[in-house]
């Protein structure tokens, strides 16, 4: 899409569709900054499940908590 086709498109619409447009706009040229933003050389991702088993929780976690019993 070009400069004119946008230009097109915009005449004739309301000031409110134009002011989300132009909001949207900035919303995304943010987003795009921020995804080609590099990390720092050497640091790599984490691969999912690196801490998998690692992290135990009681049997007993979902039980009603024995200072809550009097509003039960």
């Amino acid at each position: 899409m070009t400069f004119e086709t946008l230009i097109r498109e915009a005449q004739g619409t309301s000031e409110e569709i134009l002011d989300k447009v132009i909001r949207y706009l900035k919303y995304l040229k943010k987003e795009a900054e921020g995804k080609n933003a590099s990390k720092p050389e050497g640091q790599k991702r984490r691969p999912y499940g690196i801490y998998r088993g690692q992290i135990k929780m009681s049997g007993d976690f979902n039980s009603p908590l024995n200072d809550f019993k009097e509003y039960m």
